[in-house]
């Protein structure tokens, strides 16, 4: 796989997800297939998403490093 597919998987799997208001997406391409993914997504309930990966997807998905933040419109 290349990491423009990977982008593009996430990217498809986030459009699929009716309650998702808003998406807002940095892509960072390193080699054919390394890269950085950072990604905002605002739901209808007012919560949040934030997300970054560096992956290296080659031979299999290696998450070099990753975080994953969820908050409810409380914050």
């Amino acid at each position: 796989m290349l990491i423009e597919e990977y982008f593009s998987h996430i990217e498809d799997v986030i459009s699929d997800v009716p309650t998702v208001l808003i998406t807002e997406l940095v892509k960072d391409k390193r080699s054919p297939y390394i890269g950085f993914i950072e990604g905002r997504l605002y739901f209808t309930d007012a919560s949040l998403l934030q997300f970054v990966e560096f992956v290296n997807v080659k031979t299999v998905i290696e998450r070099y490093k990753y975080s994953y933040h969820y908050q409810d419109k409380a914050g």
